[in-house]
């Protein structure tokens, strides 16, 4: 039996899923897409975000957000959240930095509060989700529970897998499930130490 729980942190959107699994949040192997709409002065940006649960260890589980332009473009970006497994808590952030003239490509350490606004992360925190309403994406027609903190509303299915997000949405930008794949790759499997780097392909 899963549980959903809503509220509002200063930086993240967030959600809590607590089940009997140890992977609450969804199915390993799985990657679920959504499309990203920002609103900008200079007009509607779209890009899409990618989650899976990439990788186990001691402390947790590490939860993998891709940034492509498109579906199935190269990566913009490619962060990476260890969690603890029970409490869903934040332990440490990663990201990959691709090479310049001066910098070689390599994943980084950063601290939590480096991490994007638009990140989806568990936490467990209170507010619960009640009212239902029925979604139509371009992605099909789902039945949604709905829950919001005044900055954002969010809109939760437990078909969806990993997040169990349909929809979010913020003054700043929205996003909406896209589509799902039944491919988890670790895209950052060289993991620096905490507050360390890691330098590849050297």
């Amino acid at each position: 039996m899963k549980k959903y729980v809503w509220s509002g942190g200063c930086l993240f959107l967030i959600i809590l899923l607590v089940a009997s699994s140890v992977f609450a949040l969804g199915e390993r192997g799985k990657t679920v897409t959504y499309k990203f709409t920002h609103h900008t002065a200079a007009g509607e940006l779209t890009t899409y975000a990618h989650y899976s649960i990439a990788a186990q260890e001691s402390e947790g589980y590490w939860l993998q957000r891709i940034t492509t332009m498109q579906p199935d473009s190269d990566p913009l970006s490619i962060t990476q959240t260890l969690l603890n497994d029970y409490t869903h808590e934040a332990l440490r952030y990663i990201m990959h930095r691709p090479a310049k003239m001066d910098q070689p490509e390599n994943v980084i350490d950063l601290p939590l509060s480096k991490m994007g606004q638009d990140e989806i992360l568990p936490t467990p925190e209170t507010g619960a989700f009640i009212e239902e309403e029925r979604l139509e994406l371009a992605a099909g027609t789902f039945d949604a529970k709905k829950g919001g903190n005044g900055k954002a509303t969010l809109w939760i299915n437990l078909d969806i897998p990993v997040l169990g997000v349909v929809k979010a949405e913020t003054e700043e930008w929205a996003m909406e499930f896209f589509q799902m794949s039944d491919h988890a790759e670790d895209l950052l499997p060289q993991k620096p130490p905490k507050g360390g780097i890691v330098y590849l392909n050297k």
